[in-house]
């Protein structure tokens, strides 16, 4: 019985790392598709269903973080829950904490470890089509502000628990395990120190994002005095 070969597609503006992932991919026995940036894959996404993709972070302006958020919309040919796995040269900490927070990547390796690539390409395809469960964020919002607008168009992203005051939100953290931890920026009383304290100490390598504008200087630098994890936006 004739048995169909899986498609793969990298993704990586440097040809030399190209012809390395497919040589340490060469016995699984695959049919490679290649681009050297965002937009090729792009264009070939739209036309071909990919059985894995493995991507890079710096492929031009439609980067490896953007691209695999289209991928996760939806809008390709290629699966919504397609195995994508980050092979970069760019590797550093911060970029292994966010990988799958923010863009749903099911694996990250430095290309200094490539030759575990296999390994990884393997435990994919094994699971291809079960799609992984949504990143789980607590969101502290205690007025309808712009910035509660903006936790809400994430929900097709995430699943948000929405905690509508700072006791609520202390009470849900203590019973659950969040990957993210959210709060807009009327959380600034005692109570939303305590909830901060308690997200850190709870969970250290945990981020934690505060929305802020420029006006709320002071009270950005307060929080950050309190841990390395918090990130703050403009809402």
């Amino acid at each position: 019985m004739k048995t169909t070969r899986q498609n793969i597609l990298i993704v990586n503006a440097n040809a030399s790392d190209r012809r390395i992932i497919r040589d340490h991919l060469a016995s699984l026995g695959l049919v490679f598709a290649e681009s050297s940036s965002g937009e090729e894959a792009h264009n070939l996404l739209r036309v071909t269903s990919f059985d894995l993709v493995i991507i890079d972070i710096a492929i031009g302006d439609l980067d490896g973080g953007k691209l695999t958020k289209l991928i996760r919309r939806g809008l390709y040919r290629t699966a919504a829950w397609v195995p994508v796995i980050l092979v970069t040269r760019n590797w550093c900490e911060q970029i292994k904490q966010i990988a799958w927070r923010d863009f749903l990547i099911d694996h990250q390796l430095s290309f200094n470890a490539v030759e575990q690539l296999p390994q990884y390409v393997r435990t994919c395809l094994s699971q291809k089509g079960e799609p992984r469960s949504k990143a789980q964020v607590l969101a502290v919002t205690t007025a309808l502000t712009a910035e509660t607008e903006l936790f809400k168009s994430l929900v097709e992203y995430y699943d948000i628990d929405f905690a509508v005051s700072v006791e609520i939100g202390r009470a849900w953290l203590k019973n659950k395990d969040y990957d993210l931890i959210m709060l807009d920026s009327d959380i600034h009383d005692d109570g939303g120190r305590r909830l901060l304290s308690e997200a850190i100490s709870t969970s250290p390598d945990r981020p934690v994002v505060m929305l802020v504008d420029s006006a709320d200087i002071d009270r950005l630098a307060d929080y950050m005095k309190r841990g390395p994890l918090i990130l703050s936006i403009s809402p």
